[in-house]
């Protein structure tokens, strides 16, 4: 007697759901000749009109961006891509808050044997609540825009959102060639990003930061880290190739 074991069909999620039906809808949607013309026209209006910064430098891009974060009490250093361990390990020891750095898996930082930073792995806040009260985190940004000084960072395993905002120092890394100049450069990098990698973008959430939590709400005195990290740091690497 054969036993066959009947195969479960994996559950569905909400997104996936909602994201079908929204190409369902789409397809049963008709559009007239004239209301074709009339969206040709408005994007080429959109094309002509819309805002166009003068072009800047790389160099040019770092300098604003580091000049606009550094007035908002942000941290900027930079260093080679091998040399982010070590620019990590300077940055601790300056810093009061102990060795253990949490990073999402599949991180950028592959650990050395000899480090002294204490690399904590995690995944979901629902998975790891006993890591939740530690004082620095490690995320990374897949691009930056010079003109706000914002960085923007996608949720997934190896950049958990919560990594964002529950540290009291949260240090982030990006390269230097992600740098863009607007938020619609970025957001195209991102685009073009996932496209390469086979991934879906937007993510679940896109977290664009701009420097440490402040508020100044209350008796108009200026507080940091009012609803998220009292320190932002951010490591700027580049390739020895690329100098």
């Amino acid at each position: 007697m054969t036993n066959i074991t009947p195969q479960i069909k994996p559950k569905e999620s909400r997104r996936s759901k909602f994201l079908k039906n929204v190409k369902e809808a789409k397809k049963k949607v008709t559009i007239s000749k004239e209301q074709k013309l009339k969206l040709k026209q408005q994007k080429e209006a959109y094309q002509e009109f819309k805002y166009q910064p003068e072009e800047k430098t790389l160099e040019d891009k770092f300098a604003q961006f580091k000049e606009i974060l550094t007035s908002q009490s942000a941290e900027i250093y930079e260093c080679y891509e091998n040399q982010i361990n070590e620019k990590l390990e300077e940055i601790l020891k300056e810093k009061p808050y102990g060795q253990d750095l949490l990073i999402g898996k599949n991180n950028k930082i592959n650990s050395p044997k000899n480090s002294a930073i204490n690399f904590i792995e995690v995944e979901s806040f629902e998975k790891n609540k006993e890591n939740y009260n530690l004082n620095c985190a490690l995320t990374t940004a897949f691009a930056a825009a010079s003109e706000t000084g914002t960085l923007f960072l996608n949720s997934g395993c190896e950049n958990p959102t919560w990594l964002n905002y529950l540290a009291t120092c949260h240090i982030v890394l990006l390269d230097k060639n992600s740098l863009c100049q607007t938020y619609e450069e970025a957001f195209a990098k991102g685009k073009k990003e996932a496209g390469l990698s086979n991934k879906p973008f937007p993510p679940r959430s896109i977290n664009m930061i701009s420097g440490p939590s402040r508020t100044a709400d209350i008796e108009q005195t200026l507080t940091l880290g009012a609803h998220g990290p009292i320190e932002l740091i951010i490591i700027v690497y580049t390739s020895e190739r690329e100098v």
